[in-house]
């Protein structure tokens, strides 16, 4: 009993590090792209203007049967009445619809751009972070190496690393998600601050029922990263051992293994699928439960025009998808986080082991005429020499080879 609490405090603990890592995911981005970083938000911004305010022309189309000479009280309506006047345009639903065709070609332009500068974000973050790690272990001490088996060296290299691209790319869908998500809260709030309330209590609510759907789908990251760093073991150690594998007859014992593995890995994608599809349902049913209240107390509880109540309903009906699709991208990206921690502790253990400091900026060595080795003595044993005046040049362009009996060099 005592050992299964004391397991299962260890796992949180181990839970708890790796969603720290979380925090180091904005903090290399910043690191590496900056600008572009700045440059996407910025467009997200825009995105989530754009997108508002092409919510807000239904109001004016709804309107506009009872607008005469800027008779409307309406606030919006004004706003769209003087911008037609000022372009000397007659305000109809052809110059309506014509606007918002245009607001939306803005938005998908945006859109492309924004698509754009993600990819490139993503794509040189995953290609600094694998050459930051292959730097590291490039000048790392010897011994680093001999206590590591191959697998933990490359399977961070060659796989944990595309999984943090895959993570990088959640993160910066939920970044954009969120600003246009807030864009339209705020607009709710300038229409009903009541309405807005109840929209943001409901997402919260919905966010909790996805609290243990988070911690198994964190679970499962964790169960990855150790099954492939396995995996990718096994298959090292059959194709460099493969001589010695079929010397003993290891063949069906290696075999075994990698099926085991490889169905464990399948197993994780199906469960991984099972609580992404059981999130998708809760967030489909819970939303629209939260949508029925809505309208509900819409219609019955607030003081508003049919014009706004329309709006509020377009905005709210918009919002809570926004908001389950921040909770699907979010559960996906806690199961790459294991694999972040991964790369980022391979890292930092292989730059404090660094045998010698970094040389950016050489030259490599020009040989001209040939090599020379003059009076060279080697031996292993005090005294008991395996070169002894060895004198012998190689040439420039040429191949030579020493050969000898097998062990001829080597000592009892």
């Amino acid at each position: 009993m005592a050992r299964t609490a004391n397991s299962g405090f260890i796992e949180m603990i181990k839970q708890f590090k790796i969603l720290e890592s979380l925090k180091h995911y904005p903090k290399e981005l910043s690191s590496k792209g900056k600008s572009q970083l700045f440059i996407s938000a910025v467009v997200a911004l825009f995105l989530g203007l754009t997108e508002g305010i092409g919510l807000m022309m239904i109001i004016p189309l709804l309107e506009l049967t009872n607008i005469e000479s800027g008779a409307s009280d309406n606030q919006i309506v004004k706003a769209v009445q003087e911008f037609f006047t000022f372009f000397n345009i007659e305000m109809s639903i052809l110059s309506l619809l014509s606007l918002y065709i245009l607001i939306i070609s803005f938005y998908a332009g945006l859109k492309y751009y924004k698509n754009i500068i993600n990819v490139n974000v993503i794509q040189y973050f995953t290609h600094d972070l694998r050459t930051s790690i292959f730097k590291s272990l490039s000048y790392t001490d010897w011994l680093f190496f001999t206590q590591r088996s191959m697998a933990d060296l490359t399977t961070p290299i060659l796989t944990h690393v595309n999984q943090v691209s895959a993570g990088i790319t959640k993160l910066l869908q939920i970044g954009a998600t969120l600003i246009i998500s807030f864009t339209y809260v705020f607009i709710s709030s300038l229409i009903s601050i009541p309405l807005t309330l109840l929209a943001i209590i409901s997402i919260g609510a919905l966010g909790l029922l996805h609290l243990s759907l988070n911690k198994k789908t964190l679970n499962i990251g964790i169960s990855d990263e150790g099954h492939l760093k396995k995996f990718q073991h096994v298959v090292l150690e059959h194709v460099q051992g493969i001589k010695t594998a079929k010397s003993y007859g290891a063949e069906v014992a290696q075999n075994i293994q990698f099926s085991d593995i490889s169905n464990r890995l399948i197993l994780n994608n199906i469960n991984a699928a099972k609580i992404s599809s059981k999130g998708e349902s809760i967030l489909m049913i819970g939303g629209a439960l939260v949508l029925s209240i809505f309208y509900f107390i819409a219609f019955n509880y607030v003081e508003l025009d049919t014009a706004h109540i329309l709006l509020m309903i377009v905005i709210f009906s918009r919002l809570i998808p926004k908001a389950s699709s921040i909770l699907k991208m979010y559960q996906s990206l806690l199961r790459f986080l294991p694999a972040f921690e991964t790369c980022l502790e391979l890292r930092s253990e292989a730059r404090a082991e660094t045998s010698k400091p970094v040389i950016e900026d050489y030259k490599p060595l020009q040989i001209k005429e040939s090599i020379q080795f003059k009076s060279i003595h080697f031996e292993y044993k005090q005294n008991v020499p395996v070169l002894n005046d060895l004198n012998m040049s190689i040439p420039v362009g040429k191949t030579v080879a020493i050969s000898g009996a097998s062990g001829a060099v080597k000592l009892p």
